[in-house]
């Protein structure tokens, strides 16, 4: 882990990796192996692709962030069907 990275609590590691609490729970444990955190906000009618700080991608020093925010831009329509304003989409890409 890196300096800014973060860890669950040990109560939440215990039943993600030991044992559940009980026949309710489902735990599904996942890795993030590569990508980045991004998400879409629809603001005042317009959407907004950002970056995991919550900056406009397309204005990231990084190249997977600029293509993001072209991608998000091709595919309007879809987000714009989703969203309501002032809510947003997050994904780990």
């Amino acid at each position: 882990m890196g300096p800014a990275d973060h860890k669950c609590d040990p109560g939440q590691a215990r039943i993600a990796t030991e044992k559940p609490r009980d026949r309710h729970d489902h735990i599904i444990v996942q890795e993030k192996l590569d990508g980045t955190n991004v998400g879409v906000a629809r603001i005042d009618g317009a959407l907004y692709p950002l970056v995991r700080a919550g900056y406009v991608a397309d204005t990231s020093p990084f190249q997977q962030h600029w293509r993001f925010a072209q991608w998000v831009y091709a595919h309007q329509d879809r987000f714009l069907a989703v969203l309501r304003d002032g809510e947003r989409l997050v994904a780990n890409g």
